[in-house]
């Protein structure tokens, strides 16, 4: 008898392969560590209240530490 209606041959696997790759199917990965040091958690708490002369001045003085 032949083939009656679609079927899958015997060289076309019925479930895509599972890859095991480990990478997270979003940012997750990216998410920012808890802050640890009592200073740097005391910045992140009050940059919203900052003044922008400030939080520049904080900015350009970490930027001229990675230089």
């Amino acid at each position: 008898m032949g083939r009656v209606g679609h079927e899958h041959s015997s060289l076309t696997p019925s479930k895509p392969p599972i890859i095991e790759s480990g990478d997270a199917k979003s940012d997750a990965r990216f998410a920012p560590s808890p802050i640890r040091d009592s200073d740097s958690a005391l910045v992140v708490e009050v940059w919203p209240k900052l003044p922008e002369h400030i939080k520049e001045a904080i900015k350009v003085m970490a930027k001229a530490y990675l230089k």
